[in-house]
């Protein structure tokens, strides 16, 4: 055993519990998959793969509901992070290291509204309420009707 493989081993294999399947599905989706992020991110055809920092975190694509960019400031300079919520009312942060611009964070962005219809992609202050207030009703807005989208495109 490495210590790579240690640390790699429980979050792995936690997310083919979890989602209920086998390594070849997901190597599957793996290789199959767009590499939105430069060795970091990876959108297959049902899983968003991450592997930033040596680790390993994976989501279904069909479970997100919101995505948008944040960044704050540090020390060491501006830190971006792509913030996921679900449709089990989870929130997830992806930290995006190095030499991240705004101009690659919108193309990540374009990249996840043009290719998930479900998807609200942006912040503002009227979702994150809705979120917080009226989550049935933040569905409506584009996760059910998109997810139609999709299964009918999917379809034909």
């Amino acid at each position: 055993f490495t210590l790579f493989y240690c640390l790699l081993r429980n979050p792995f294999q936690n997310a083919l519990k979890k989602y209920n399947i086998t390594e070849q599905d997901l190597d599957y989706d793996y290789q199959h998959a767009d590499e939105v992020v430069k060795d970091m991110i990876y959108v297959g055809k049902k899983y968003l793969i991450s592997t930033i920092y040596a680790g390993f975190f994976m989501i279904k694509i069909q479970d997100i509901v919101w995505m948008y960019k944040s960044y704050s400031r540090g020390k060491y300079g501006k830190y971006y992070y792509l913030v996921m919520h679900t449709v089990d009312k989870k929130k997830y942060t992806l930290i995006i290291p190095g030499e991240y611009d705004d101009a690659q964070e919108d193309a990540v962005m374009y990249y996840f509204s043009q290719k998930f219809p479900h998807v609200i992609i942006g912040d503002s202050l009227k979702a994150r309420k809705m979120l917080k207030k009226d989550f049935d009703n933040f569905l409506q807005i584009k996760y059910y009707p998109g997810l139609q989208k999709e299964q009918e495109i999917h379809s034909e």
